[in-house]
């Protein structure tokens, strides 16, 4: 090397390196330090999940079909869909989550005009974290904080994420994203049915898929780069409470098929996944929404002819207003 050079890097040999144990926030689904994704279609209660880890997280309760207790810890909820009075709100009550010990993102006074904070905004998210030292931190969906990252671009997704990996790292922190899913075979290898790039698999160090089957939802773990695969659980959502089932035979068929993944499939899963927390709503209400997740009015209004066509939603007059819900309610 040019001695009068400097130069960014070093050499470490691994022989310095310490070998050290993997925390665990649920073992082996959720780990401390890592990104883990909640992946599952519209209304299959992936978001629940989502809302029932911080839950028992905030107490440090028995993690469900287990004697395990999870590490209490503070928890950061950020969601862009569901309401934080309405719905996440009575979620937690209705889940007996302690909510002292959970939080979620809110603007100053002096800048509500602004943006909200998007996983570009490292800086942020590495100051509440230092004040914070959450145990869990929640994007739910991811889609609505890539901010004007394209989520098919491979390089681009994995240049985002890896600085709020190296967060999570540097702060012992779980951040679990929720993602939909694209329509995929039922049955198949489940990573390849996440919306975007598959880059988002590929960073995840544990992804758990949420899928309904008959009269119940089954928890999978589709993918664990830490540990061998977690038990596939099942469960159903009664008396917005979750009840356990217990353990279920479940193999993942092999993918070979390489999806591609539409603008105008992240556009019907929004909509559906809309109408399914929210029973009914006007369009211009799901338009406003969809706008600050980079979904074009065009591409919407497609999704939701085709949905219309395929008899999933359907609309009717309620006095001037024209109201859309899902056909099966």
């Amino acid at each position: 090397m040019n001695s009068d050079k400097i130069y960014r890097y070093t050499l470490k040999k691994f022989k310095d390196i310490a070998i050290e144990d993997v925390e665990w926030l649920w073992y082996p689904y959720f780990p401390l330090g890592k990104i883990s994704f909640i992946a599952g279609d519209p209304g299959c209660g992936k978001s629940y999940q989502a809302i029932n880890l911080a839950s028992i997280v905030s107490n440090g309760g028995t993690l469900p079909l287990s004697n395990m207790k999870a590490p209490q810890g503070l928890v950061i909820i950020q969601n862009a869909e569901d309401g934080a009075g309405d719905t996440i709100k009575k979620r937690l009550v209705d889940l007996g989550a302690n909510e002292e010990n959970i939080y979620l993102i809110d603007l100053k006074e002096e800048f509500k005009d602004t943006r909200d904070i998007l996983l570009c905004d490292v800086e942020d998210i590495d100051a509440l974290l230092e004040e914070l030292h959450p145990k869990l931190l929640i994007f739910d969906p991811i889609q609505a904080f890539l901010g004007d990252i394209d989520m098919n671009s491979a390089n681009k997704v994995r240049n985002l994420l890896k600085p709020i990996g190296q967060l999570a790292e540097k702060h012992n922190c779980a951040i679990v994203f929720v993602v939909h899913r694209n329509k995929g075979l039922a049955g198949s290898n489940q990573i390849y049915r996440m919306l975007g790039s598959i880059d988002f698999a590929g960073i995840a160090r544990s992804i758990v898929t949420i899928a309904k089957n008959d009269n119940e939802t089954l928890f999978i773990n589709s993918k664990n780069n830490l540990a061998e695969r977690g038990k596939t659980l099942a469960f159903k959502i009664s008396n917005n409470k979750i009840e356990w089932l217990g353990e279920r035979d479940y193999q993942e068929e092999p993918q070979n098929i390489n999806e591609t993944i539409f603008p105008r499939d992240i556009a019907q899963n929004f909509i559906l996944e809309y109408l399914e927390n929210n029973n009914y709503a006007e369009f211009t209400d799901i338009i406003n929404k969809a706008r600050k997740q980079g979904i074009s009015d065009k591409t919407l209004i497609r999704a939701r002819n085709n949905l219309k066509e395929d008899n999933l939603i359907d609309k009717k007059k309620d006095g001037q207003k024209t109201i859309w819900y899902l056909a099966e309610k």
